[in-house]
């Protein structure tokens, strides 16, 4: 019950930071979108251990296009287990990541070239994605801003709908060997 709470706050929170930012106009042409790649090296490790990730927004067009340069706001990372269900994150911790900083300076966009990437490498302890025992179970990536606007002026909104990676297998053991 109290995680259906959490979900639904966590949306009513994305709704007002969609409406002071605001949106795409309906006739206004639609950007292309990033591709999200999510890369865990090892993809191995122990229950009290972390794991090295990396994820990258990826303009595979040839046109450039402009996006938020702080990957550190609005990338969440969702561990499921082997029957699918997504597990909840210890301390919901990975919500706060949705609550974008205020209105974004110029300075906070960054240009991508076709073919070029924005990417992010940090550790995660196991155990904050919800994992608590042994076994394996995927990863997914999942960008919540949307860029829209003029280069000279771009602004950006959480995506009802985020851009997701392929899903990324991994193994937890009990201890190291």
């Amino acid at each position: 019950m109290g995680y259906r709470i959490r979900q639904v706050a966590a949306v009513v929170s994305s709704l007002t930071l969609m409406s002071w930012w605001g949106s795409p106009a309906a006739d206004q042409p639609q950007d292309p979108l990033p591709e999200v790649q999510l890369k865990v090296n090892p993809t191995s490790c122990p229950l009290n251990d972390s794991l090295q990730v990396e994820v990258r927004l990826v303009n595979a067009g040839i046109e450039p296009m402009v996006v938020h340069g702080d990957l550190s706001n609005g990338m969440i990372l969702q561990a499921a287990g082997p029957d699918g269900v997504v597990l909840i994150p210890k301390g919901m911790t990975h919500y706060h990541e949705l609550c974008v900083p205020p209105p974004p300076r110029p300075s906070d966009f960054v240009h991508l070239s076709g073919g070029h990437y924005l990417g992010r490498s940090y550790k995660v302890p196991v155990r904050t994605l919800g994992i608590q025992s042994p076994g394996t179970y995927s990863l997914v990536a999942s960008y919540w801003i949307r860029v829209w606007g003029e280069d000279s002026d771009p602004h950006m909104s959480l995506m009802q709908d985020p851009i997701r990676s392929s899903s990324v297998q991994i193994t937890v053991i009990a201890k190291e060997k």
